[in-house]
């Protein structure tokens, strides 16, 4: 049941048509008892006036809300449309890593290295081998 109820994951075009078509089916079920309610109205009472301003307020009504609820099902329809639209454009024009990339190899960090020591210089003054 919770899979069914996933805030993040967009509807499918097809399920938003089927729960369009059971509120279609339901309408039609209240229309029909609204065409009973205003015939009993018309035929056990009499009053034809009231009898056809149930039939004509309740159908209109049922059909208003049809008609919105089915609009606002082809716009978020159309809205999904768009966006798969563009995930399609952005996968097209972002660059791609490749799958088959070389793997990156780790290098052990060397420390710096120190200067190698020189002799110094035979010199007069620091050549005192002779005495």
């Amino acid at each position: 049941m919770r899979e069914l109820l996933k805030q993040d994951r967009a509807l499918s075009p097809a399920t938003i048509r089927l729960g369009v078509s059971v509120l279609g089916a339901l309408f039609m079920l209240s229309g029909l008892m609204i065409l009973i309610l205003a015939g009993y109205t018309l035929f056990a009472y009499g009053d034809i006036f009231v009898g056809l301003l149930q039939l004509s307020g309740g159908l209109g009504v049922l059909l208003a809300l049809f008609l919105f609820v089915r609009l606002q099902a082809e716009q978020v329809m159309a809205s999904h449309r768009i966006n798969d639209r563009l995930m399609i454009l952005t996968d097209a024009l972002s660059p791609r890593v490749s799958d088959k990339a070389p793997a990156k190899t780790t290098r052990k960090k060397s420390s710096p290295r120190k200067p190698k020591s020189r002799p110094a210089p035979a010199t007069p003054a620091n050549d005192r081998s002779d005495t």
